[in-house]
């Protein structure tokens, strides 16, 4: 392991080991301050980034059946067709080429030349396979397999583990690119209180090999498709100029369906040339460790969120601490 590697182990080590002893209210205000460099304020949140660090707790105490559901990748294809109809949902849904119980199950010489694999209880655990001939099946089997095993321990070692209900599957879906067989760039709609707001558009994330991008640019609009000057979390890049999508109403129409149960939640959906393709249900970004630049901008985000229950219309804020 290098020595990048091991430091990050540790770090890991180290917010689980502080996940296990300390109070919810603590161990948020400490992972926030080491973070953000800045106090949390539970009882009197303003900025995006504190909203967001309270949702860890709300979410799992209002919405963790719901959430497991819906963080399962084959789970909330089902979600997507009730929310949306069967036929809208199906045309969204991305092809599914099969479901394993684990890594060992998966035949390659029946998938296509091209495919997606995926551990179905995860963030990031994907192998994406554009040429199945240059594919180390071995070594994604095994890749597979410890993904499996963190994702079916993760329902008790962090402050998210109520996504997971310890029964996490490998899955199989369709390979995404444009018809110049590049990688489509990756579309997160913010939806606060059940209400689109921002498309924040990814670029450069999976290179064309498959792995994952080492200089990915963020480009943020809002719903007038207005290019707006912030960094939110990766940095913009003002010279990428993207036309507004043509199913652009569309995409906001699904976007808001799909909110509808949640205060918060990042609905990931692709544009295939005019083909939308769902991505996945996100409800804390990034960790909720999204740096926003400027300042400002994170307490106008802040200002679009109302919390439900625990901080909002009980006023009930005492279950997370001063």
């Amino acid at each position: 392991m290098s020595s990048d590697g091991a430091l990050k182990e540790f770090l890991r080590f180290g917010k689980r080991c502080a996940f296990k002893v300390l109070p919810e209210g603590a161990y948020l205000k400490l992972l926030y301050r080491i973070r953000f460099g800045r106090r949390l304020d539970l009882r009197n949140p303003q900025a995006f980034s504190e909203k967001i660090y309270c949702l860890k707790s709300i979410n799992g105490k209002l919405f963790t059946s719901l959430m497991q559901r819906c963080y399962d990748k084959v789970d909330v294809r089902g979600y997507i067709l009730e929310k949306l109809g069967e036929a809208r949902g199906e045309e969204i849904l991305n092809e599914l080429y099969g479901v394993y119980d684990s890594p060992e199950d998966i035949d390659f010489d029946e998938l296509p030349d091209a495919f997606v694999l995926k551990v179905t209880q995860s963030s990031g655990f994907n192998i994406i396979c554009p040429d199945k001939a240059k594919l180390d099946r071995e070594d994604a089997v095994r890749r597979l397999a410890q993904w499996q095993r963190v994702s079916a321990n993760a329902v008790n070692s962090f402050e998210e583990g109520y996504v997971y209900n310890g029964n996490p599957k490998i899955c199989c879906e369709k390979f995404l690119s444009l018809e110049d067989g590049s990688i489509p760039p990756d579309m997160r709609i913010y939806c606060f209180n059940g209400e689109p707001k921002l498309f924040v558009c990814d670029f450069e994330t999976t290179k064309i090999d498959g792995t994952h991008g080492t200089d990915i640019k963020r480009n943020v609009y809002d719903m007038d498709w207005n290019l707006l000057e912030v960094d939110f979390g990766r940095p913009r890049d003002a010279s990428i100029k993207m036309a507004k999508p043509a199913v652009f109403e569309e995409m906001v129409d699904i976007a808001r369906k799909l909110s509808a149960d949640f205060p918060f939640v990042r609905v990931d959906l692709y544009d295939l040339s005019g083909k939308i393709v769902f991505g996945e249900l996100t409800w804390i970004p990034m960790g909720g460790n999204c740096i926003v630049d400027p300042a400002s901008f994170d307490v106008e985000l802040g200002s679009w969120l109302e919390l439900p229950g625990y901080f909002g219309e009980t006023g009930k804020r005492e279950e997370l601490g001063d």
